[in-house]
């Protein structure tokens, strides 16, 4: 299966940006919290179910083989597309949004807390999404799911787990040896950041190594023995089996903080 992706780079200069977003992943996390039973909704190649206006077309331009295309559905690429596409999705959910689903983008998560309850919550999206003219590509949903992945981390029964293939990543990376290594690296643990107390003061020694002037991404770094033990420790405690609870607001809870030269964080308990 191909999908077309045009450089619509000198397009998206000169757009003028839709600043609509996406639900916040914190949020989305909170909404799920008290939910048991769970579907994912996934809708067919998303954005070409949005119809491009007529006087857009010709903006989407490319040419092949001697020939002039343009689309008629909004492609990739375009740097409102993401944008677009949630507004839609929105609109189309507006009346259950927040209530029992969420659409995120392509993927409409349908989170109930009981079986039966589930039933009547996918009847009512699904047919608000095929009045809408939505198609979902029925090998990617996933329905009446006790746990579920979703952005990167598993939740069930308002538990949040680091997703395994994530830690299996994080615990076979090897020790950088260059600038983009090393942002690498940073980059894929700090998606996991909430779930590590110390983080902070863990990755800030290696974060100073990349302060400075600009760097080229294949320079050379030489991890000390202090900085690879901070390495191995983040990887460590992130391969550990870690978990996140959402707070139960009717019971007494704690708020812990703590600082240092490197950051700030706090937890409730």
């Amino acid at each position: 299966e191909w999908r077309i992706c045009i450089d619509y780079r000198s397009l998206n200069k000169i757009t003028i940006k839709d600043r609509y977003t996406s639900p916040r992943i914190d949020e989305i996390y909170d909404e799920l919290s008290e939910a048991r039973i769970f579907s994912i909704l996934d809708a067919t190649s998303g954005y070409y179910q949005i119809a491009m206006e007529e006087q857009d077309k010709e903006k989407t331009a490319f040419s092949f083989k001697g020939k002039l295309y343009e689309y008629n559905r909004m492609p990739f690429g375009l740097c409102n597309a993401p944008a677009t596409f949630q507004r839609a999705m929105d609109s189309i959910l507006r009346e259950e949004n927040r209530k029992f689903v969420i659409p995120y983008l392509d993927d409409i998560i349908v989170y109930s807390k009981s079986r039966e309850e589930h039933e009547d919550h996918l009847r009512i999206v699904m047919g608000k999404l095929r009045a809408s003219g939505i198609c979902l590509n029925a090998k990617k949903c996933k329905f009446f799911r006790t746990e579920i992945k979703i952005l990167g981390n598993i939740i069930s029964r308002g538990v949040i787990k680091v997703d395994p293939e994530k830690t299996e990543q994080i615990r076979s990376y090897p020790l950088p040896t260059n600038v983009r290594e090393l942002r690498s690296f940073l980059g894929l643990v700090n998606y996991c950041r909430e779930f590590v107390k110390g983080f902070a003061t863990l990755t800030g020694p290696l974060y100073e190594m990349l302060t400075g002037e600009k760097m080229n991404s294949t320079k050379r770094v030489v991890l000390d023995e202090k900085k690879q033990e901070d390495f191995r420790k983040i990887k460590e405690k992130l391969c550990e089996n870690i978990m996140r609870v959402q707070p139960n607001f009717q019971k007494e809870l704690i708020l812990v903080t703590d600082a240092s030269d490197y950051g700030i964080g706090a937890v409730l308990l």
